[in-house]
């Protein structure tokens, strides 16, 4: 009877073993996973040109001029139009210090593309939101030429402006990109409790995206995958 005993308590604590051992990736995941999401915000408030690149599904919490909230899921920006987007453009080349690079309208540059060279002068500033991504060019006027074209920075490699400076494209890009002036937006369209609501650019005072964190999930569904492999390893 004691023998029984003694056998039952060595067979429960190798089940147990095996058990922590098969499961240890699975904790150790978690752990990791945890420890990620720990040092990631709960939400950052988004402001200037990053508010054109909000995804689709984002959860927002704005804040109104009035002190009013709303909250809901971002759906679309409501496109602003071409006076406005040029407007905040020179804004922006005057109020940024980050943009002060950036030629004004109606310079006379020279494009650089990988096809060639185009002297032109800019007539606009031209935002395009695509599908998946954005992008930012100019409209401008060959100086060869009466036909108006956009030059995207996508398809530059850099811009020459009129006092001989080059500009690369990623330059023009990252002094867009950090810009609290230049939102090519005239409002915000979100999914609420009561349905579509849109909200103008001039009404909001702030906006705050929610971030979802998915470090312990992903941490244990790696882990987890890693003690299956490890599991029929030791079956076999």
């Amino acid at each position: 009877m004691n023998y029984q005993r003694r056998f039952s308590v060595a067979a429960s604590t190798i089940v147990a073993a095996l058990l922590l051992l098969q499961c240890g990736c699975s904790v150790v995941g978690l752990g990791i996973g945890e420890a990620i999401d720990s040092h990631k915000p709960d939400s950052v408030t988004v402001q200037g040109y990053r508010l054109a690149t909000i995804e689709q599904g984002s959860h927002l919490n704005i804040t109104l001029s009035n002190g009013s909230t709303i909250t809901g899921t971002f759906n679309r920006g409501l496109p602003a139009t071409a006076e406005r987007i040029d407007t905040l453009y020179m804004r922006a080349r005057s109020n940024d210090s980050g943009c002060a690079i950036l030629p004004a309208l109606g310079d006379t540059v020279e494009f650089i593309k990988k096809s060639g060279r185009v002297r032109s002068r800019i007539d606009n500033a031209v935002y395009r939101r695509l599908e998946s991504d954005c992008d930012f060019c100019f409209g401008a006027t060959p100086v060869d030429s009466s036909g108006a074209r956009e030059l995207c920075l996508k398809h530059l490699l850099a811009i020459r402006r009129p006092d001989g400076g080059l500009l690369k494209s990623g330059d023009i890009a990252n002094a867009i990109a950090q810009s609290n002036t230049f939102v090519p937006l005239a409002g915000i369209e979100m999914v609420t409790k009561t349905g579509l609501q849109q909200t103008s650019l001039d009404s909001i005072s702030q906006v705050v995206m929610s971030y979802h964190k998915h470090g312990q999930r992903n941490g244990f569904l790696i882990g987890a995958a890693i003690d299956v492999v490890i599991f029929i390893v030791w079956m076999s």
